[in-house]
């Protein structure tokens, strides 16, 4: 097994409640919330009909889940995709450079409720799927080499689930390692002309993880060196610097995690408050035009292909640099009504 394998295992298994320092208790408990209400915002979102058409009752030997507002038992896999829709269908969640890590917490959402589990013990699991997924991101962005952030959010989620379910730690690796080798996605998914998709991408990565935590659970084995062995996902990145878990205060990156005021795109936050602000001192009708300085991510994310410019999915219209801006201008806030079919 290699070492990034153990090192995620071990965490998994035996991080506790009282090992945390406060502040990163506290940072857990907010993205918690933070999640929960974005989630709740969405319940009758398009991409969440379209998951629940899917859900399956569970079978006789698989996990069982639940579907966040509810308490019937369903397949544990197809409510974690239904879950990770709703939060992320606002895009409100919180957002690290590379990746949302609480997409993670669809998976934690679909069985902590089955699994009984304490507070305390949904916090911890919460800090084990954050902690995992950010230093793959920290280790190597897959956004800067064509790869979307599902294989993050895959080991996050088979490390937390694999902790709520009680999974021994070397089930605990198997569920890991086939979570990370079986979920390697393109960014083609956040690019051009934005489709439901860019709010599912994530979800189906989390529904695999949940479903390989079952596979392992029962038996299944997965490969020992998924992270540094031949072929492995360091041999796929220049250079994969992993950082090692730890207790101490800086040893936790979670607060690292940003939280939105505005339902668009992280690098947009900016964007929002630059048209309200400008919409108090100057009518939009006056305006003949507007330059604006970005830096190379929100340009290349937000500004830098015709789709920007002319958005027609809800998806576009909350990454484009152009329509944010003169939306706050126009309106003087940025609501859900932005991103009607008609607005």
């Amino acid at each position: 097994m290699d070492d990034i394998l153990a090192g995620i295992s071990e965490f998994a298994c035996e991080l506790t409640y009282e090992d945390v320092p406060e502040s990163a208790l506290t940072a857990a408990k907010e993205r918690l919330i933070d999640t929960l209400g974005s989630a709740l915002g969405a319940y009758e979102c398009d991409t969440v009909a379209v998951g629940r058409s899917m859900v399956s009752p569970p079978s006789n030997t698989g996990l069982v889940g639940r579907i966040l507002g509810e308490n019937k038992d369903y397949a544990a896999d197809g409510t974690a995709f239904v879950n990770t829709c709703m939060l992320r269908n606002l895009d409100f969640n919180d957002s690290f450079p590379g990746c949302h890590p609480s997409d993670g917490l669809g998976g934690l959402f679909s069985v902590a409720p089955v699994a009984g589990i304490s507070g305390k013990e949904l916090v911890v699991a919460t800090l084990i799927s954050h902690e995992t997924i950010m230093r793959h991101i920290m280790a190597a962005n897959p956004g800067e080499h064509g790869f979307d952030q599902g294989t993050a959010i895959a080991m996050g989620v088979a490390a937390s689930v694999s902790r709520v379910l009680g999974l021994s730690r070397e089930q605990t690796a198997h569920a890991v390692s086939i979570s990370t080798v079986g979920n390697m996605q393109l960014r083609a998914t956040r690019s051009g002309e934005l489709s439901m998709w860019k709010g599912c991408a994530t979800a189906l990565a989390v529904r695999n993880a949940v479903y390989a935590v079952g596979l392992a659970k029962a038996g299944m084995t997965g490969p020992p060196e998924p992270f540094r062995g031949r072929d492995g996902l360091a041999d796929h990145y220049p250079s994969f610097e992993w950082t090692s878990f730890g207790t101490l205060e800086d040893d936790f990156h979670i607060a690292k995690a940003n939280l939105k005021f505005w339902a668009v795109a992280y690098q947009m936050q900016a964007a929002a408050w630059c048209g309200i602000e400008l919409s108090k001192q100057v009518n939009a009708d006056d305006v003949a035009s507007i330059a604006v300085e970005a830096n190379e991510f929100a340009h290349f994310e937000s500004g830098s292909e015709p789709a920007k410019w002319d958005p027609q999915t809800k998806e576009t219209a909350d990454h484009s640099l152009p329509y944010v801006l003169a939306w706050g201008l126009r309106h003087g806030a940025i609501g859900t009504d932005a991103f009607l079919p008609e607005s």
